[in-house]
């Protein structure tokens, strides 16, 4: 579950630092924001099957 969310702070990460340019780059920005938005639906996606796993739902865990 780690690994998502560091594809989501790299994404953030580039693209403070594609933005701090004088000449941004918008390949680099498109890029990162489409990191940070994949890292983040996917962290979002494991935290509620983990919240409903918590509830008592079934929840097939081998992919976490």
């Amino acid at each position: 579950m780690g690994g998502y969310k560091i594809q989501c702070f790299t994404g953030l990460r580039y693209l403070g630092m594609a933005r701090k340019k004088e000449n941004p780059n918008e390949k680099l920005i498109n890029r990162a924001f489409s990191l940070f938005l994949i890292g983040f639906t996917i962290q979002s996606s494991l935290l509620v099957l983990y919240f409903l796993s918590l509830e008592g739902y079934p929840v097939d865990h081998s992919f976490m």
